[in-house]
């Protein structure tokens, strides 16, 4: 499993994993064209801080534009933590099955309004939500290897760090720090390599 082989390698990167080398070990795994980053003054961060388009995506002009290549945008004024985040999670979406793809302003909107709204009206949550699920928890499985998530674990747990200094020593957003230790983190991760 691609995911799987992109944990493994992420476990031997710097505490500080550099997202330059995850987009290379992707495009290694999954022989994709590359990705195109790029900041869309239009988004909101307040409302999402960025998104991923398919090549697939022929409504698109984004992709259209790409030559290719995966297009992940995200929101202007993101401090480099939150575009570090944004940029690895979405990237993530190159991992995902067929019918977790957004790929028409159908899916858009069902994904919008789960994510807004919570299940449809079945009860049933789309694959599109659960997508972004597993690209959260994809992404923080690569941005921190596991020894290191370890030990910060057991200084967070006397005391001896906060969870604005995590923030700041792994570089991400410091609002996302609790996931890191989550009593599930295990489980989820295994989930999400085996």
């Amino acid at each position: 499993m691609p995911y799987g082989d992109l944990y493994q390698y992420a476990q031997s990167l710097a505490p500080v994993v550099n997202r330059n080398l995850i987009r290379d070990k992707i495009i290694q795994l999954t022989g994709i064209a590359g990705f195109r980053c790029f900041v869309d003054p239009g988004l909101d961060p307040n409302i999402t801080s960025g998104y991923y388009v398919s090549p697939s995506n022929e409504d698109s002009q984004f992709a259209r534009q790409a030559n290719g290549r995966h297009v992940i945008a995200y929101a202007q004024g993101l401090n480099r933590c939150w575009q570090r985040f944004v940029t690895v999670k979405e990237m993530m979406h190159v991992f995902d099955e067929v019918l977790e793809c957004t790929n028409s302003e159908a899916d858009l909107d069902l994904l919008l309004s789960n994510f807004y709204g919570g299940a449809d009206t079945s009860g049933e949550i789309c694959p599109q939500m659960k997508s972004e699920v597993k690209c959260f928890w994809m992404a923080v499985g690569v941005l921190c290897p596991e020894r290191t998530r370890v030990e910060l674990q057991q200084k967070r747990d006397a005391g001896e760090l906060t969870d604005y200094q995590i923030a700041d020593y792994l570089k991400v957003p410091e609002v996302y720090v609790p996931n890191f230790f989550n009593p599930r983190y295990k489980h989820l991760l295994a989930s999400l390599t085996d």
